[in-house]
C-alpha cells in the first residue's frame, strides 16, 4: 500500500469518527444499560445477618441504578455542572454520584 493510499484511508477514517469514539460509546452504554444489567442479574443479596436459630434472615433487594450529572460545589455554596475540561484545568476529580433504589 503506497503512502497516498494510507493517507487517504486515514483521512476518511478520521473524518467519520472521533479517534476515541469507541471508548465513549462503550462507557455511555455501560452507564445507560450495563450497570443496570449487572444489578438485574444479581437482584437479591443474601447476607449472614440473622442466620442464628430463630432469627429472620436478612436479604438486600437491588433496584434501579441512577447516575447523576457531575457537579461541583463552588466556594459560595452554589452547585454548577462540571465538565471534563474544567475538572482538568481546576485539578479536581471528574466524578458523578451513583444511586440505587
Amino acid at each position: 500500500m503506497n503512502r497516498d493510499t494510507r493517507r487517504s484511508i486515514s483521512r476518511e477514517y478520521f473524518s467519520q469518527e472521533r479517534l476515541a469514539e469507541h471508548h465513549f460509546s462503550s462507557f455511555n452504554d455501560f452507564l445507560g444499560r450495563g450497570m443496570q444489567q449487572v444489578v438485574d442479574e444479581k437482584e437479591t443479596i443474601d447476607t449472614d445477618i440473622g442466620d442464628k436459630e430463630g432469627e429472620e434472615p436478612v436479604f438486600v433487594e437491588l433496584g434501579d441504578v441512577r447516575v447523576v450529572t457531575p457537579r461541583v460545589r463552588e466556594a459560595d455554596g452554589s452547585e454548577e455542572r462540571l465538565y471534563p475540561q474544567e475538572a482538568r484545568l481546576r485539578n479536581i476529580t471528574y466524578s458523578a454520584p451513583v444511586f440505587m433504589e
